[in-house]
C-alpha cells in the first residue's frame, strides 16, 4: 500500500511539474505562415503590410486590409484564438462593411518572432494599438476592438486602457484561471498558472457597449464564463447564443456574422 501511495505521489508531482513548466505549450500553439502565402497576401492592393518592432526588439507582422477609399479610416483590430493565424479574415474583410482591419499575428504566429505569453501579448497590443491608432489616416475617436477565444483577453485588456467605440467578443471567458480549474480540476491551478487573463477584473471599468457571442455547444469555453464576464461587465453587453455551435463551428453560423455586422452598424451610428 505504501508502494502504492508512493508511486501515485510521484506521479501526481510530475504532473504538477509538467503543468507548471509547459504550460505555454497547452496554451498556445502557434501557427506559421509560408513565406509563399505570406507574399501572396502582401500583394493585394487592398492590404498594406504591417511590420513593427516592439520595445523589446521582437518584430510582429501582419496587416492593414482597407476596406474604404475615405479617409480618415475607421478601424477593427482583431486579437485571434490560441491557435489562429489570422491571415484568414483577409479574405472575410469585405464582411466587415467600410471597417478596415488590423491583423497583426501574435509572437511566434503567422512571421512574427518570438514566443507568446499573456504579459508579451498584452504588451504588443498595447504598442500596436497606440502606433496604428496615431497614423493621420486613421479616425482615433472610431475604433472598434475584437477578440476570439484566447483573443477576448487581449481585446478587453485593451479596451480597459485605451479609447474605443465598441468591443466584439467571440466565446468569451471571465478569466482563464477559471477555465483552467474547470479542465483540471484536481490541480492547484491558482499556484500554477501563470497566464490568468483576468478579463472579468477589468470589465467593470469598460463602459463600452460590448457584443458577445457565444456558442450553445461549447467545452472549451463554456457559456457559464461567458454570462459571468458579461455581469461584471461596466457598459451595455448583449449576449447572443447560437444554438447547435460548438467553440470551432460558431463562425460558419450565418447569425454569426449578421449580429457582427448589426453591431458595427451600430456604432458607427453613435
Amino acid at each position: 500500500m505504501l508502494r502504492l501511495i508512493l508511486i501515485i505521489g510521484l506521479g501526481y508531482s510530475g504532473l504538477l511539474l509538467i503543468l507548471y513548466f509547459f504550460q505555454e505549450h497547452l496554451l498556445f500553439f502557434p501557427q506559421r505562415l509560408s513565406q509563399e502565402r505570406s507574399d501572396s497576401l502582401y500583394s493585394r492592393k487592398d492590404t498594406e503590410a504591417v511590420e513593427m518592432r516592439m520595445s523589446d526588439g521582437t518584430a510582429v507582422r501582419g496587416w492593414l486590409v482597407k476596406n474604404s477609399s475615405v479617409n480618415p479610416l475607421k478601424l477593427l483590430f482583431y486579437y485571434g484564438g490560441n491557435a489562429e493565424e489570422v491571415s484568414h479574415l483577409i479574405d472575410e474583410s469585405g464582411k466587415f462593411g467600410d471597417r478596415s482591419l488590423v491583423l497583426v499575428n501574435y509572437r511566434g504566429y503567422g512571421r512574427s518572432e518570438g514566443k507568446p505569453g499573456e504579459d508579451a501579448l498584452k504588451r504588443d497590443a498595447m504598442e500596436i494599438f497606440d502606433e496604428i491608432r496615431k497614423r493621420p489616416d486613421v479616425d482615433p475617436t472610431d475604433v472598434v476592438l475584437m477578440g476570439r477565444s484566447l483573443g477576448t483577453g487581449i481585446a478587453v485588456y485593451v479596451a480597459a486602457h485605451r479609447p474605443h467605440a465598441g468591443v466584439i467578443l467571440i466565446s468569451p471567458y471571465d478569466s482563464m484561471t477559471n477555465i483552467a480549474k474547470r479542465h483540471y480540476r484536481f490541480f492547484p491551478i491558482d499556484l500554477l498558472l501563470r497566464h490568468r487573463f483576468e478579463s472579468m477584473r477589468l470589465a467593470p471599468a469598460i463602459t463600452s457597449p460590448v457584443l458577445m457571442l457565444v456558442a450553445g455547444e461549447d467545452s472549451i469555453v463554456p457559456k457559464s464564463h461567458s454570462r459571468s464576464l458579461a455581469k461584471h461587465w461596466g457598459g451595455n453587453f448583449d449576449l447572443r447564443e447560437i444554438e447547435k455551435t460548438d467553440h470551432n463551428t460558431i463562425g460558419f453560423h450565418p447569425l454569426y456574422w449578421v449580429a457582427i455586422q448589426d453591431y458595427l452598424r451600430m456604432v458607427s451610428q453613435q
